[in-house]
């Protein structure tokens, strides 16, 4: 069954507004009857994860470090679609399920978005390997999954002091992204790094944030949330040794660190930028015209 608002006249329609409210009537019709797993994809919207490891999903049960592309695999990529289509049922996901959601801002509104996360993390590597990649992957992404908004989520530079470079050529990296990412027709969302305990990642982030403000572009604070969570940081990345010096160090997020990263992008930025559809509980799609909303009285 379909419920919309009812649409009040006070006055006879022009013929090409009848004409357009009859066919806006018969595609809201159609795309009631389809479920919520089968939401129309010329209306979704296309959400890229872009950056190293950690956008991956890298960590002591989760062995890939480069996500080729996925939609399925590393809890990034499983939070951020679960809490986008599947109205918060943290148990309808693997390998991340047994995480519960604690973090003081998830929005758990019931509520579902039609997109598709697609994570390009690889594992790594610095920003200037992602500037080398970024319009390939993005193009990618694009010729890939039909549309209407392409989101690029870009949190990137944690090995960049291992790569010998400098916060400010992060900066002006990150920056480069985030341009090159608006000429491909997404819209960036930066994320500064988390923190590590064997290494300084300040100086790093306020350049990240500088330069991203700097392009009017928004800007998410994972450190903050990191650093202020109640346990510490150290309860939301595990110890592990260091693929270059093998001393123990904290670096890659846990699945509870993970979730605080995919509830803080989707909190702080996608829930804003991605409207809902609502879902009945017989599993199909509730929705006012909005073209209804122009011609009540």
């Amino acid at each position: 069954m379909l419920f919309y608002r009812t649409i009040k006249f006070s006055r006879v329609v022009p013929q090409p507004i009848a004409g357009l409210l009859a066919t806006l009537f018969i595609s809201l019709s159609t795309i009631a009857t389809l479920g919520a797993q089968e939401l129309p994809t010329s209306e979704r919207s296309v959400v890229v994860l872009f950056g190293d490891s950690i956008s991956v999903g890298f960590n002591a049960d989760f062995r890939d470090k480069d996500a080729k592309g996925s939609t399925d695999r590393g809890c990034p990529t499983l939070y951020l679609t679960n809490l986008l289509l599947n109205q918060g049922d943290r148990e309808a996901i693997e390998p991340c399920s047994t995480t519960l959601y604690d973090s003081p801002i998830f929005d758990a509104n019931q509520r579902v978005r039609n997109a598709i996360v697609v994570n390009w993390g690889e594992g790594g590597t610095s920003t200037e390997r992602g500037l080398e990649r970024i319009e390939s992957h993005l193009n990618r992404s694009r010729n890939d999954y039909e549309g209407n908004r392409y989101i690029a989520l870009i949190m990137y530079g944690t090995n960049d002091r291992n790569a010998n470079l400098s916060s400010t050529t992060t900066g002006f990296n990150v920056r480069d992204m985030i341009i090159k990412a608006k000429q491909r027709g997404f819209t960036p969302v930066v994320a500064n790094l988390t923190p590590r305990d064997d290494q300084n990642v300040v100086p790093y982030n306020t350049e990240i944030e500088s330069r991203t403000k700097a392009e009017n572009t928004a800007f998410v604070n994972l450190y903050d949330r990191f650093v202020n969570h109640s346990g510490g940081f150290e309860e939301l990345i595990d110890q592990e040794n260091a693929s270059i010096t093998n001393e123990v160090i904290r670096l890659h997020p846990n699945d509870n660190g993970y979730l605080i990263i995919a509830e803080t992008w989707f909190d702080e930025q996608l829930k804003g930028l991605i409207p809902t559809v609502a879902i009945a509980a017989d599993n199909r799609i509730i929705l006012t015209p909005v073209m209804s909303l122009l011609l009540d009285e």
